[in-house]
Formats: C-alpha cells, structure tokens, sequence
C-alpha cells in the first residue's frame, strides 16, 4: 500500500482494512492502560496510620511514614481512601431578636 501511495494512489482507510480483512474498529482500537500496580507493604503500612488517625491526609500519613506524598496520594486514590473534605459555604443565619422600638427615638436603622 505504501507503494501504491508513492505513486498517487489515493487509498480510504476503509478499502485498506477491507483489502486486510481487518474491521475499521480493530484499525482504530487503542489498548487502555494497565491497572496500577500497588506495593502491598506500603498499603499495610497507610492503612495502620489511617486506623490510629483516621481524619489524617495524604500529606499527614506521607510526612509520618517518610514517603512521598504523590505516592501516598495515588494509593488513597486507588485504595478509596481519601478523606472528605469539610463542607464549607454559607451556614444558616441565627435567629435574631426582633427589632422593636417600645418608643420614639429609640431604634435607628440606615441603608447605604
């Protein structure tokens, strides 16, 4: 086929998988990556801090075991270990007393 493409020949890609007998979805397949592997030592090692601590990060359990800490991070991930983070944002509002003035004069408000 490079033959026929140096003389000018223009060649689909789907007469070129014909002619090999190959479907078009095994031309275009990509394999997907393989599965992380994980060091079991270093995962029982986490695991027991994480018992003893269990609100520490990855950082934490990195800076306490004397690993790295993406290395950390990547077995929380694969593990299912990752601490919740706390919710932030808006809290409700306390209830206030009401403002009530019991006389004139007493109660001033003003908006800019």
């Amino acid at each position: 086929m490079a033959e026929m493409a140096t003389q000018g020949y223009v060649v689909t890609v789907v007469q070129a998988c014909r002619w090999a007998g190959v479907s078009r979805r095994s031309y275009y397949y990509r394999p997907t990556k393989a599965k992380p592997r994980v060091n079991e030592h270093l995962a029982a090692r986490v695991k027991r801090v994480i018992n003893d601590l269990p609100y520490a990060g990855y950082r934490t359990v990195a800076w306490l075991l004397g690993e790295n800490k993406n290395t950390i991070q990547r077995l929380f991930q694969i593990k299912g270990w990752q601490v919740r983070k706390r919710r932030s944002g808006a809290r409700p509002r306390v209830q206030a007393l009401p403002s009530v003035a019991s006389r004139p004069n007493e109660r001033w408000a003003t908006d800019i």
